[in-house]
């Protein structure tokens, strides 16, 4: 989904974070805080139209390896810090990932990709989602990265109650 659009659909039309100084500087600590709490590298990338990226996601689930497209992605572009519309960062991400790069590049600018792309955000906002990260499962709704946590018990109590693993 797209998180401008996401946000604006759900009535937070107002600037961005990047856009006041005072409250990117404090998230900027926070995204280091909970990167280095997660042991994950941060480092935030030089630009942030994410519409082709997120576009791609399209592609790997059809293939059904959207798990480890999300990883490559999260490394390339917030582990190395790099723009994630660029076709030489996307290249790289359909090398990794075992696909033809001409391929990934013209599906993440195609009508198809957009219309998926639209409609999966479409979608989130009926579903209630106005925010990343967000994470559901039945009917739990975890919003926030502090909240994965909660998520996890809530997994684990399902699990423990119906003796399956949750998909």
């Amino acid at each position: 989904m797209g998180l401008a659009q996401i946000k604006n659909l759900a009535g937070n039309s107002g600037p961005t974070t990047r856009e006041m100084p005072l409250k990117h500087r404090w998230a900027r600590a926070d995204l280091a805080f909970w990167a280095e709490g997660y042991g994950v590298p941060l480092k935030p990338p030089s630009g942030y139209s994410s519409g082709r990226a997120n576009a791609g996601f399209v592609f790997a689930s059809d293939r059904h390896v959207a798990g480890r497209y999300v990883d490559v992605v999260w490394d390339a572009i917030w582990g190395q810090g790099a723009e994630m519309a660029s076709d030489d960062r996307l290249s790289r991400v359909a090398e990794t990932m075992g696909w033809d790069q001409a391929e990934f590049l013209d599906f993440s600018d195609s009508p198809t990709a957009l219309e998926c792309y639209e409609r999966s955000t479409r979608n989130a906002h009926l579903a209630g989602i106005f925010g990343v990260p967000t994470t559901t499962f039945r009917d739990g709704f975890w919003w926030g990265n502090d909240r994965l946590g909660s998520m996890d018990e809530a997994l684990a109590d399902w699990s423990k109650a119906t003796g399956q693993e949750p998909s």
